[in-house]
């Protein structure tokens, strides 16, 4: 039974970036992008104890735990819904993340550019690991914003639609995806700044 579920096409998978992984929040927004996937809904916040127990239960009691939990406390976080229009969201999302351990990671990937080569809970950003964990951490860490993570669904599709569109009438389609992708980058960065500043 395991096996269907994991045939079924999944476009949307749950990823943040941790506070260790905000100083490069641009270059690792570019990275999901140009591989081909895009952040539909995002939200810069801080995340609590109760959350952190609740989304990593197999670490307590591990030597790591209090260390992870204090990074994750640390600072700002960028929740993200990431699309893939191709059905394959967590594997292909985790292909950009990179391997747990950052110093086992592939260079090009966000854990091996960023993640710090001696700590492995300070590995830049996270992932679901499968299609069933992804629809609970969605539901988990955007509980309180579930509206407008559907509403936002929507609009991006619509302006998704736009793109491909105006992408098939045109001769540079690398023009469209550019400036739609750094258009989203930007209004990403634009709240981090803001919430810097407070």
């Amino acid at each position: 039974m395991e096996n269907d579920v994991n045939k079924e096409k999944n476009y949307f998978t749950y990823g943040m970036i941790k506070p260790d992984g905000m100083p490069h929040i641009k270059e690792i927004l570019e990275l999901i992008y140009n591989s081909g996937l895009y952040v539909t809904y995002s939200k810069v916040d801080t995340l609590d104890e109760k959350i952190i127990e609740e989304n990593y239960p197999h670490c307590i009691g591990k030597d790591f735990y209090e260390g992870m939990k204090e990074n994750l406390l640390s600072g700002y976080v960028l929740k993200m819904l990431i699309l893939d229009p191709k059905g394959d969201a967590v594997t292909n999302y985790r292909k950009i993340l990179g391997k747990t351990k950052s110093w086992e990671a592939d260079p090009n990937t966000i854990r091996g550019k960023f993640g710090d080569k001696k700590i492995a809970y300070k590995n830049a950003a996270h992932g679901s690991g499968n299609a069933l964990e992804a629809e609970d951490e969605i539901i988990r860490f955007f509980k309180g914003d579930l509206n407008n993570v559907f509403e936002s669904v929507l609009i991006y599709g619509s302006s998704l639609a736009m793109s491909e569109f105006i992408k098939s009438n045109i001769n540079d389609s690398t023009i469209v995806n550019k400036a739609f992708r750094d258009a989203n980058i930007n209004e990403i960065l634009n709240d981090y700044s803001k919430k810097m500043e407070k």
